[in-house]
């Protein structure tokens, strides 16, 4: 039975909420975290120093928040993350990026929260902020990812959705293909990207779009992880670091 609107943010609530349970170290995930944290730390050195210890503050609660995790929960997570088919060797690409996002947001939202009950969001900013965040593994562009993400809905149970704004992360950067709402200062419609960009397999999949414009998918907006990360770097103290991830976010 497809679930109605309200029935998909109930279940996007629980699993929040049982995610903030009382958090218990998992040797696997910190076996795995600890290769990349020298990485983050790198990654924080290159902000000024008035940033830095925020940063710091940031990446040790996001290292222990996620070192709770099991693996199954870890992987289903993943599999919501990364669009496109994972090689076994690759399973955890995209990790170092993910890692790198959550530290920038947590400054602004310290309850962020990792969803992986849901198609329509994998991360809870805060109680009234959801969104989705879309790894590409084959880098495509923007219009791409779009398609192959509402691809995936619409294979799963049901069309009708409340849709949450998506940040995508290693995507073909192509200036005329740019769907950021910050970087072109408009938003696109979905109907406007199937006729513009559809080609090959996606038309298939949304055969009729003349009869059908899909509206609830024009519902979607997209951020990007560059201009996230571009302005943060522009930040010069904590609360200006603050005031432009509200922003851009």
């Amino acid at each position: 039975m497809n679930q109605t609107i309200g029935e998909q943010r109930a279940d996007l609530i629980v699993n929040a909420e049982q995610a903030n349970v009382t958090l218990v170290t998992n040797p696997f995930m910190s076996q795995i975290l600890n290769t990349y944290r020298p990485h983050i730390q790198r990654f924080i050195e290159g902000f000024p120093l008035t940033v830095r210890e925020i940063l710091t503050e940031t990446m040790n609660t996001t290292f222990t928040y996620m070192e709770s995790f099991n693996e199954e929960r870890f992987n289903h997570f993943l599999g919501q993350y990364n669009l496109g088919e994972v090689e076994s060797h690759r399973k955890h690409e995209g990790l170092e990026p993910l890692l790198k996002l959550l530290v920038l947001l947590r400054a602004y939202y310290p309850d962020l929260t990792l969803i992986s009950g849901s198609n329509l969001a994998n991360i809870r900013l805060d109680n009234n902020s959801w969104r989705m965040l879309l790894y590409s593994m084959h880098r495509e562009s923007m219009p791409s990812i779009v398609l192959g993400y509402v691809k995936r809905l619409f294979e799963g149970p049901g069309i009708n959705r409340d849709l949450f704004p998506l940040i995508m992360d290693n995507y073909h950067n192509n200036p005329t293909k740019n769907l950021c709402v910050h970087c072109s200062g408009k938003t696109f419609s979905f109907s406007q990207i199937l006729r513009n960009f559809g080609r090959g397999e996606y038309l298939g999949s949304f055969h009729g779009v003349e009869s059908n414009s899909y509206s609830e998918m024009d519902k979607i907006i997209v951020h990007c992880s560059t201009c996230i990360h571009n302005k943060c770097e522009e930040a010069i103290d904590p609360e200006d670091l603050i005031k432009v991830i509200r922003e851009v976010v």
